[in-house]
């Protein structure tokens, strides 16, 4: 908590008993005369309480309140003289004054009030903080919402490059921006994007591995921000001598996929002309990983389509190679498989994208009820601790035995009861710190459950849990299902599967998306979970439009979709069916147009030696 208190009174001797009562009460303060020197003490070490006298030798405190309060809004101030009216204090209340003590004050008087005042500081502190936290994560899933869906719209690379840019820009409020990508061949680092004043002048230049600043991140697979670049010797000018921009401050992180280094991150410049900070370069490395992942998997989509047309060309041409073209056929499949790991994280993020925004809708509920709640929540406080005041006045009336006081004090106080209906206030506050908790749990439950969708499995299988997956699912997708979709639940107590968590949670996220966006209007998802024959079955049938019979036999294979351009890869259902399969389980569909879809996943139960009944080793295949 922040213990500094500053004050503001042209009286030398109040000044020194304020200054002595706080300190001993352990007060960190500074004292002073003038309001000159008092400001100029503040913008050093802003924050705390503020002490300040309505009547000031040369000038009148409450025109000086405000200045405190523009260098930090947060600010307490507690103002004190001895010749104030009520109407002055209220002047002072209504200008931003937190409260107010009369001289002379008395030693516990003024440390309970400038108790309450730290109080207030910290507390104001403390919920602009959590505003902004929740803010910056807000804006770091929209901006993964973006890129997911960058990743459904198109795998082309360069155009996937430069829309992941400047979005990147945008968000780090930079005035330039570049991507180089690595060429493993020559071990140069080429600018494929180059955003901001006179880019187009660097694009397509190289620079090699371990030279600049981009060099050396690449070479050390090693973040970094440089406040200054004049004062760092990797600094590589070549690049503002060509352009003609002048680069003050930089951001620079690798792109890296499985510990290999695609690329590197640049980000040039904060618009408002401050160096960049640690927080930036944070902020930049929560998304890194899926700009990565987005950039691998245009560059091997990219490669197999180059190589696809390859193909073409010289089964048509040269029918004498048909051996080589054979073996270049079984090289491609193999590329495709070892795409495909890589396609499983893509479409994860491409469904979370479509849902990024029906999730953000679910986090600000709450936080709009708990802003409110902690509205209502300051104003009780201001009653009660009115009343507080009302009865401390009563007391010390009552020590010093002025009777006929006491009956004027008494009717006050059950007139503010009365006015602030004191009965119904406590059980309003109850109230509203409940609906505050429930607001931050929910707001807690769903970024766990969408930072566990987002983050990429490990390597070895683990006992999953298919009831519990599937709840988390629902939970991610509630939004997406609570306007038009009635989800009935029969989930039977089942075994565990052994598998990897977040696969299996792809595919129960395919499916129920599929199924609701399935429904045009409004309609039921049954979900059934049971046991039979060594296996764990789940089923989820919806009442929507129904799958065409022509259509029936291709909905399992890569790139075959129905949804409109710019709404999914096609890869969904083919990511599903290659999942269950490396499960050791299968997947199967019926369907009645104009009457719903039912998908039945069937998975091995797990025995007692921690492996699929029939298998000989728990670890998952690549």
């Amino acid at each position: 908590m922040n213990n500094r208190v500053l004050i503001l009174d042209d009286d030398k001797i109040t000044n020194q008993v304020l200054s002595l009562v706080l300190e001993k009460a352990n007060y960190e303060v500074a004292s002073f005369a003038g309001s000159r020197e008092a400001l100029s003490h503040f913008r050093e070490h802003p924050g705390g309480v503020v002490l300040l006298d309505l009547f000031l030798e040369e000038e009148y405190g409450i025109d000086v309140l405000p200045e405190f309060l523009r260098i930090d809004p947060d600010t307490a101030i507690l103002v004190i003289t001895a010749r104030a009216s009520m109407d002055s204090v209220i002047q002072a209340l209504h200008g931003g004054a937190y409260d107010y003590v009369k001289k002379p004050v008395e030693s516990e008087q003024l440390v309970n009030a400038v108790r309450r005042a730290s109080e207030k500081y910290r507390l104001g502190s403390e919920n602009r903080r959590l505003l902004t936290e929740l803010s910056g994560q807000v804006r770091q899933l929209e901006l993964i919402g973006r890129i997911s869906t960058m990743i459904t719209s198109t795998l082309e690379l360069t155009p996937l490059l430069n829309l992941v840019m400047e979005q990147t820009q945008n968000l780090l409020l930079a005035e330039a921006s570049s991507l180089m990508i690595l060429d493993e061949d020559s071990r140069n680092l080429r600018v494929a994007v180059a955003l901001g004043p006179e880019g187009k002048k660097i694009y397509d230049r190289t620079i090699p591995v371990g030279e600049g600043i981009a060099g050396w991140v690449a070479r050390e697979k090693t973040p970094l921000f440089v406040c200054d670049v004049r004062e760092d010797p990797r600094f590589f000018p070549d690049f503002d001598q060509l352009s003609g921009f002048r680069t003050k401050s930089i951001l620079a992180a690798p792109l890296l996929v499985r510990g290999e280094v695609l690329g590197v991150i640049e980000v040039l410049n904060r618009k408002d002309g401050h160096a960049f900070q640690e927080s930036d370069l944070k902020l930049l490395l929560s998304f890194t990983p899926h700009i990565a992942v987005a950039v691998d998997n245009a560059r091997v989509t990219e490669n197999l389509r180059r190589s696809h047309e390859e193909l073409e060309v010289r089964v048509k041409q040269r029918t004498e190679e048909l051996t080589r073209t054979l073996e270049d056929l079984e090289q491609s499949h193999q590329k495709l498989q070892q795409a495909q790991a890589q396609l499983i994280q893509s479409e994860k993020l491409a469904a979370l994208g479509q849902l990024a925004a029906g999730v953000a809708h679910e986090i600000n509920n709450p936080i709009a009820y708990i802003n409110a709640n902690l509205n209502s929540l300051g104003n009780y406080f201001d009653d009660l601790l009115k009343l507080h005041e009302l009865h401390q006045a009563f007391l010390r009336t009552w020590q010093r035995g002025a009777g006929s006081d006491l009956h004027s004090l008494s009717r006050d106080i059950k007139a503010l009861e009365a006015d602030i209906e004191v009965e119904e206030l406590t059980t309003d506050l109850k109230s509203l710190l409940d609906e505050t908790r429930q607001g931050t749990r929910r707001v807690s439950e769903i970024v766990q459950n969408l930072k566990s969708f987002a983050r990429a499995d490990a390597g070895s299988a683990e006992p999953v849990d298919v009831n519990s997956r599937i709840e988390e699912t629902l939970t991610v997708i509630h939004n997406e299902l609570k306007y038009r979709v009635e989800v009935v639940r029969e989930l039977e107590k089942v075994p565990p599967v052994l598998g990897q968590p977040g696969e299996l949670n792809q595919v129960f996220l395919n499916l129920l998306v599929n199924a609701a966006q399935a429904i045009e209007k409004k309609g039921k998802i049954r979900i059934h979970t049971f046991s039979r024959d060594g296996s764990v079955g789940i089923e989820i049938s919806d009442t929507g439009s129904g799958i065409p019979p022509e259509n029936l036999s291709r909905i399992f294979d890569p790139f075959f979709t129905t949804k409109a351009t710019g709404q999914g890869t096609g890869l969904g259902l083919s990511v599903a069916y290659g999942i269950i399969e490396k499960h050791g389980g299968k997947i199967e569909v019926r369907s009645t147009p104009g009457e719903g879809t039912t998908f039945v996943v069937s998975l091995p139960v797990m025995d007692r030696n921690g492996k699929c009944e029939g298998e000989d080793s728990p670890e998952m295949s690549g």
